[in-house]
């Protein structure tokens, strides 16, 4: 399981443009030195949901690796629900992954 996060964390990071990825670096290192919380904020059309996706594939794969458990949570915040309900899908890095709430 673990080579399978790997691949599909290099997939996702490998898709974003160069800011969505240090973004996303910046918030995943964020999360490892104790950082639970942290709002992207950025205008329309920038990628904010491929930065979470980034984020998510960097937190799977790390997660597994540290705790040996595949499950963890993630919330994801957005302006209304039919925004959320299109970009759940697209926040999903596999497809077994199950969300909450849609």
């Amino acid at each position: 399981m673990l080579e399978k996060l790997k691949i599909i964390e290099t997939t996702v990071l490998n898709g974003l443009k160069d800011f969505q990825l240090a973004t996303a670096k910046r918030v995943f290192e964020l999360y490892k030195h104790g950082q639970r919380r942290v709002l992207v904020a950025d205008e329309v059309g920038l990628g904010k949901t491929l930065i979470a996706k980034g984020v998510i594939a960097q937190t799977a794969r790390y997660h597994y690796g540290e705790h040996k458990d595949g499950l963890f949570k993630v919330v994801y915040v957005c302006s209304n629900q039919v925004i959320a309900n299109q970009n759940l899908n697209k926040l999903k890095i596999c497809e077994d992954i199950t969300v909450d709430g849609s």
